[in-house]
């Protein structure tokens, strides 16, 4: 049996028991896309606030975070999308120095005329100052999946633009993603009636995933009109029509123009876990004993138990036989983001424990109308909260 409690001791960028949580010094670097404008200067400039996602690169004692300030006006899922004109960026920051300067992370070889609205971020260490990112890009025409190279020497990071990944079936409402090796992804998808509708073809060929393809031609007529969105994701999320798709693609295939056909090349997408209400953050435990998916509109976790694996025990991720029987966990909030948190050396767990002795952090929002109101007004914050979950011994 799988249980939750509230986390007292955390990570130092947390202040438990207070009503807020220790900020980033505050850094400005001159953008002419930037959101915020320098209180210096008065020019448009990139700083370390509105982040999404942070992960953690343990061989570098760095944080990589995904930030776009511009969130007030362009957020696919809660709205509004009244401007996606600016762009976010990626930072990074060390992982035992609250005081130090976020630096931001430069993408060499990023196409003039992309757009760049970070969210979900994954990481994939390949090798000592060298690491893949992954950060789900809400575009204004259709949300991506950005690959890029991270490396990191004498203090300084900087990214190359890799390819973008598109495919109706992996990106058409991503949120989270969880690299499982240099080429393949896990991503969740929140849902399949959207805020943003993305362009026809794509629009139609995700609906098929559920219906005729005749029904969805009809369908999309239906659902894409921007008055009648906001209220047809709550009812997807209701009828938990979110899912989660294993992503392999070819990493020498450029796509460096915004073309959603062309992004689909060199990409195989299969269906991992569906019915899902609000699919968010997602996780594997380090041994791929598990997988974890918050849903936010259902208050609580989806834990799968891995059951099929390679001769090197990692998961088989194309096996249709990859995925167990899942356990509910339920939290007194609306689950956002998780995390594992691996299992202490010479750590016993119960026959029953999916997650074999780890444990999840999952951090959330115990006020939805305090959410919705900070979407459009980011001068009242709204809470957030922290628990732990995991199986007793």
């Amino acid at each position: 049996m799988l249980t939750t409690w509230p986390v007292h001791r955390l990570p130092s960028w947390y202040v438990a028991g207070q009503a807020g949580c220790a900020s980033l010094p505050p850094t400005f670097v001159p953008d002419q896309w930037g959101y915020v404008r320098d209180p210096t200067t008065g020019q448009p400039a990139q700083t370390a606030v509105a982040c999404e996602d942070a992960r953690l690169i343990s061989r570098l004692d760095l944080f990589v975070l995904s930030c776009d300030p511009g969130r007030i006006e362009w957020n696919t899922f809660m709205g509004p999308l009244s401007h996606a004109g600016s762009r976010g960026a990626l930072w990074v920051v060390p992982s035992t120095n609250t005081e130090a300067l976020p630096q931001r992370v430069p993408i060499l070889q990023w196409p003039a005329h992309n757009d760049f609205h970070p969210l979900g971020l994954g990481v994939y260490e390949q090798a000592p100052g060298k690491a893949r990112l992954f950060v789900v890009n809400q575009r204004t025409l259709f949300t991506t999946i950005e690959v890029l190279d991270l490396v990191c020497e004498h203090a300084s990071c900087y990214a190359t633009y890799v390819r973008s990944i598109a495919h109706p079936h992996a990106t058409h409402t991503a949120n989270s993603v969880h690299p499982v090796s240099p080429h393949a992804v896990l991503v969740s998808n929140s849902h399949l009636l959207t805020r943003r509708a993305p362009p026809r073809a794509q629009y139609v060929a995700a609906l098929a995933m559920r219906m005729p393809l005749v029904l969805a031609r009809a369908l999309y007529f239906v659902v894409r009109p921007p008055w009648l969105a906001p209220w047809l994701t709550k009812v997807d999320a209701v009828l938990r029509l979110g899912w989660v798709a294993h992503v392999s693609f070819d990493d020498t295939v450029h796509t460096p123009r915004e073309d959603a056909e062309q992004y689909a090349q060199g990409v195989h997408t299969h269906l991992l876990a569906k019915q899902l209400g609000f699919a968010n953050g997602l996780v594997v435990t380090p041994d791929d004993r598990a997988l974890v998916v918050a849903s936010s509109m259902y208050l609580g976790t989806y834990i799968y138990p891995l059951q099929a694996h390679d001769r090197q025990g990692r998961a088989n991720w194309t096996s249709p036989h990859v995925l167990g029987a899942r356990q509910w966990v339920p939290t007194p909030f609306l689950p956002d983001n998780v995390a594992i948190v691996p299992r202490p050396p010479g750590t016993t767990w119960a026959l029953d424990d999916p997650l074999q002795g780890a444990s999840v952090l999952v951090a959330g929002h115990p006020s939805v109308a305090a959410l919705e109101r900070m979407v459009h007004d980011t001068s009242t914050p709204a809470p957030s909260w922290v628990v732990q979950q995991s199986a007793p011994c």
